[in-house]
């Protein structure tokens, strides 16, 4: 395992197969990152939707990957903001997609928009990352102006 990396181990570049707990089809290149996630039934709340929590969950994660395929390491999530748009029913397929907004020297920022298979965006958020200080330090930064 090389050190550093955190939650996923393994990683050498942007193409390692990291795959979160009942996401498929995952990928992530170029500050971009897609999933397929299919959320168990026990997963749901009293009225048969996805649970909030796991809504986040797959948020935090699509972010991270997108992060990940940019800097080539793991960062740790210092704020997320949910937006739920609509209930998102227990038995379907939703579609994770996230985009890195801004990379910094100290921070960066993640938006993730998640769809049903009807391509209605159900929920959408925005994850800011502590980048490690690997990346701070790294040779190849620009300087600053």
């Amino acid at each position: 395992m090389t050190r550093g990396l955190g939650r996923v181990p393994g990683v050498i570049d942007a193409s390692h197969p990291y795959r979160p707990r009942h996401m498929s089809n995952t990928t992530m290149a170029d500050g971009h990152s897609e999933v397929t996630w299919t959320p168990p039934d026990d997963w749901g709340n009293p009225v048969g939707n996805v649970h909030g929590g796991y809504i986040a969950l797959l948020i935090d994660d699509v972010a991270g990957m997108a992060l990940l395929s940019v800097i080539g390491t793991g960062a740790p999530t210092v704020s997320l903001q949910v937006d739920y748009l609509h209930g998102m029913p227990l038995g379907r397929e939703y579609i994770g997609r996230g985009e890195v907004v801004r990379v910094g020297k100290a921070t960066a920022i993640v938006d993730v928009h998640v769809y049903d298979t009807d391509d209605v965006m159900v929920a959408r958020g925005k994850c800011y990352f502590q980048l490690p200080s690997t990346w701070r330090d790294r040779k190849d930064a620009l300087p600053a102006t």
